[in-house]
């Protein structure tokens, strides 16, 4: 039997996935005032709201990992070849 999750977890998931509260609740279809409540803890989220806002997030996680691992490495290369090039024009 799946449980609600906890208003940490609401936020966390919410923070996690770099969304607003706005934005949040549009995930899930419900107010903002409603996500509001659940970060509260003033009323608990139906676990099954939780699972589509985990299964829906997840992938934006995930893309963003990626993408930013992306850029860090992107970041790294371009320091890489900056490096070459300012070795060879000490030369």
């Amino acid at each position: 039997m799946r449980k609600s999750p906890t208003p940490i977890e609401v936020l966390k998931a919410r923070m996690d996935a770099e969304l607003s509260v706005p934005e949040a609740a549009n995930v899930v279809n419900v107010s903002r005032q409603a996500w509001r409540y659940w970060e509260r803890g003033l009323r608990k989220m139906d676990p099954n709201t939780w699972e589509l806002f985990t299964i829906k997030t997840t992938g934006i996680v995930l893309i963003r990992a990626k993408s930013k691992e992306k850029q860090t490495h992107d970041l790294q290369s371009d320091l890489q070849r900056l490096q070459i090039l300012g070795r060879k024009s000490n030369n």
